[in-house]
């Protein structure tokens, strides 16, 4: 009898457990409303870093993403799971973002749930939470004044209610749940647009600013400019720098990506709608000035 009372006991906690833990993923720091508010200010603000560089491994992405990935059939090999999502909600839990997307097609791979979770590696920072200096605190205190970070692949967060295309690999440490990672960036997410919202960023300031509200409608940000003056070799990613930070391979590489993901999963040609950004914004000079 005792042995019984216990083990139905410890049922009752593991559930317990079970319960907490799935609903602990999205009920986060910001939901969704707190995340969908502060993009839509006119305060906040886009800090852009170089497409590829040394941050790449010190920031450890080398960990979660394979940056040797260069083509769509090598997308496809190094994917668990292809899917056509819409997504439905995000937050920010920490310093990423993580968003459940409502699953509409399995091309690759499982899934038995109706819905999985993607981390996204975009986060959003106020000046409190930067450590920027005091002369910073106080010229934004009466206004506050948000950074989307956006990572050294330019990615930007999916859309509500949009639909993609996503590349993913299960998220190390999560093995056996619906939470996933991007196989590589920029590459893994594919917009399902009618005309996709292409945007080239003209780049002449290193410490580059952008109003996000120039970037709401965009699907693609892609730099130019963005050479490397030294030829840089990686040892870590195994890779010529120089080469991947070339605007023209990048740009090349996910347009014919996007267009053979169409063909296949969608079997029609993606069309596009550029946008040339001449208008830089630099932090410090408003700093400064």
């Amino acid at each position: 009898m005792k042995k019984t009372i216990l083990f139905r006991i410890g049922l009752i906690c593991l559930a317990l457990v079970i319960t907490i833990s799935g609903s602990l993923i999205l009920k986060v720091n910001r939901t969704i409303e707190t995340v969908d508010s502060i993009l839509n200010q006119d305060s906040t603000i886009v800090d852009f870093q170089f497409f590829y560089s040394e941050s790449i491994t010190s920031d450890g992405l080398l960990n979660i993403y394979n940056f040797n990935v260069g083509s769509f059939e090598e997308l496809e090999k190094e994917s668990d799971l292809i899917v056509e999502v819409k997504m439905s909600h995000h937050a920010q839990p920490d310093s990423v973002f993580i968003s459940e997307v409502q699953i509409e097609n399995i091309f690759k791979g499982t899934c038995n749930a109706e819905s999985l979770y993607v981390f996204e590696p975009v986060s959003i920072r106020d000046p409190q939470g930067i450590g920027f200096n005091d002369k910073y605190i106080n010229k934004y205190a009466e206004s506050p004044f948000y950074q989307l970070k956006i990572p050294t692949s330019w990615y930007t967060p999916m859309k509500k209610d949009e639909h993609y295309i996503l590349f993913l690999r299960q998220a190390e440490g999560y093995e056996g749940k619906n939470i996933y990672n991007y196989v590589t960036l920029p590459y893994s997410k594919v917009p399902i647009k009618e005309e996709i919202n292409q945007y080239v960023v003209e780049i002449n300031d290193l410490m580059l600013v952008i109003p996000y509200s120039i970037f709401k409608s965009a699907d693609i940000i892609l730099p130019r400019n963005c050479i490397r003056t030294e030829d840089y070799y990686n040892q870590d990613l195994e890779i010529n720098e120089t080469h991947i930070n070339d605007y023209t391979y990048v740009k090349d590489t996910y347009l014919k990506i996007i267009e053979e993901t169409y063909q296949k999963y969608l079997g029609r040609d993606a069309k596009y709608n550029e946008t040339i950004i001449n208008e830089q914004h630099s932090l410090y000079q408003e700093l400064y000035k």
